[in-house]
């Protein structure tokens, strides 16, 4: 039965209520498919941060995180747009089945840490990782849903609950600055614990009492897994005795090294190493994976083999093509299956004969700089390609407001050597001693400004007033009766100041990156010529 509409959606059903909305099964009447759809409601402030971070969730594309297909505002409501996972939770799973059997409960953890290093290396952290937050597929797939929305929502850690305070760490019940990556993989030794034994590892004493479940998670130690079921792996102990570290110093310091080692002790037990993830997990699977593909070798071109978008300036987007074919073939059939949050590569699905895909790096989603590295994951007439992509970020070129105290001093120290012999000199003329002297001053702020990696106004300033100065010098030397008229004092200054800045230029250019160093040591020059000019 419909429960009205709202924009393009006809909501269907409800699947789950939550303090920050509603969620309903819908059908997108223009797409022609189901959807869940989050109908949440925000605090004024909040909406503004709310976008911002739908803007990096929508580019999280991973097999085991649920998609994001959208955010809009209609009727005055925020809504997202979201996969629909034909399923149920793991929460209610566990109701229903009580603990799980020692395959599937690794296989599962297995795809939750996979999906949290992918968004780990992209700079997310969920913050609110649960059996809640887990939806289990019919086909067996586990996808984490709410990804990074979860304290924005209030849905959060931070947000209170006796279903969350059991999966938090120590560290969240202290201060909010304090948690990252480490959080979320103490959230999933929980959650493996809970699905092993049938219950959680820690028992507050007062369940809504935060200050009850701080002392537990912080003081006390769960039973050993053998005393519930001892016909568990020794490893799995091990797992979850580094998982439930109190100090995050010696937990797992990534989801991926977690990941790795549940997929040995899955592969000890008999188990199948989920291959549909973005990444493979440990040396045994890497080495499944590689015999595997040398078996079988892929009919389709795609050139270039590895997408390298080079350095790209933080706040700015890198592009590169894509091209494939296969040849003595038609159209091809394909789609993007997955790619790291920073790349945005269109279109998607696509069925041309020689298909060009644009890739773009985008440097917003980024919080910092450093060197990135992934795996873009097509699918192309159902074959798996994956191709690797790397990105190296550095940090954004300085605005003028943020040099402009030290910039314009120098500017006008360089000229001050010129300005001296203004001073004294009878008829008030620029002398050769005083241009020279000023021209490689400013040669050297040049420098300064290049290696600084300041905006071209500020490279075209300092080269300008140098051109201009040495060209007026040249002039003079073209005159023979301002040769005739020059001292020889005047010739020795010139030759010992300029002398002494190039041979300080030629040291500058085998240490440029130490420009600040050489910012202070050109006022000193500036200082000691207008001294000796203005005598």
């Amino acid at each position: 039965m419909s429960l009205g509409m709202i924009g393009k959606y006809e909501k269907l059903d409800v699947l789950g209520h939550g303090v920050s909305g509603i969620v309903y099964l819908a059908w997108d009447t223009l797409l022609g498919k189901h959807v869940a759809l989050k109908e949440i409601s925000l605090q004024s402030g909040d909406e503004a941060r709310f976008l911002e971070e739908a803007r990096v969730l929508d580019r999280l594309r991973h097999p085991n995180i649920v998609q994001v297909n959208g955010v809009d505002k209609i009727d005055g409501h925020l809504i997202i747009d979201m996969e629909y996972v034909n399923g149920t939770n793991l929460h209610e799973y566990l109701r229903t089945h009580g603990k799980l059997p020692v395959r599937e409960a690794l296989s599962v953890a297995f795809q939750v840490c996979d999906a949290l290093d992918f968004a780990h290396k992209n700079n997310i952290v969920h913050r609110d990782i649960k059996p809640a937050n887990i939806l289990i597929s019919k086909e067996g797939a586990a996808k984490i849903a709410d990804f990074g929305l979860a304290e924005i929502l209030g849905s959060g850690s931070y947000a209170g609950g006796a279903g969350t305070y059991a999966y938090m760490a120590p560290e969240d019940f202290a201060e909010e600055e304090r948690s990252d990556s480490r959080s979320d993989t103490w959230a999933v030794g929980v959650t493996l614990y809970e699905m092993l034994t049938g219950r959680r590892p820690f028992q507050a004493d007062k369940a809504k009492d935060p200050f009850s479940w701080r002392r537990t998670v912080s003081e006390d130690s769960p039973s050993p897994l053998g005393e519930t079921d001892p016909s568990l792996p020794i490893e799995l102990e091990q797992v979850i005795s580094r998982a439930l570290a109190k100090n995050k110093a010696e937990r797992y310091q990534s989801a991926g090294f977690m990941r790795d080692d549940i997929a040995k002790i899955l592969t000890s037990v008999g188990g199948q190493v989920p291959l549909s993830c973005a990444s493979t997990a440990g040396p045994e699977a890497s080495a499944l994976q590689s015999a595997e593909d040398s078996e079988i070798e892929s009919d389709v071109e795609v050139i270039p083999d590895e997408l390298d978008f080079g350095k790209v300036r933080k706040g700015e987007l890198g592009s590169r093509k894509l091209r494939m074919r296969i040849p003595g073939r038609g159209r091809i059939e394909g789609r993007v299956a997955s790619l790291p949050g920073w790349l945005a590569v269109t279109p998607q699905s696509f069925n041309r004969r020689n298909q060009t895909l644009v890739a773009t790096g985008d440097t917003k989603t980024i919080w910092q700089p450093g060197t990135y590295q992934d795996q873009l994951l097509l699918e192309v007439d159902g074959e798996k390609i994956s191709v690797p992509v790397s990105m190296q970020v550095v940090p954004p070129r300085r605005s003028f407001s943020e040099v402009v105290w030290w910039y314009v001093p120098l500017l006008a120290i360089c000229a001050m050597p010129v300005l001296a012999r203004l001073v004294v000199s009878k008829d008030h003329q620029p002398d050769a001693a005083g241009l020279v002297t000023s021209g490689l001053l400013y040669v050297m702020l040049l420098i300064m400004s290049i290696v600084a990696d300041l905006g071209i106004p500020e490279k075209v300033v300092p080269s300008a007033a140098a051109t201009v100065a040495i060209f007026a010098v040249v002039g003079q030397f073209t005159q023979r009766s301002a040769i005739a008229q020059m001292k020889s004092a005047d010739l020795v200054a010139m030759s010992v100041a300029g002398t002494l800045l190039s041979l300080l230029i030629a040291m500058q250019l085998l240490t440029a990156s130490k420009w600040r160093v050489w910012g202070v040591i050109l006022v000193l020059c500036s200082v000691i010529a207008t001294m000796a000019f203005g005598r």
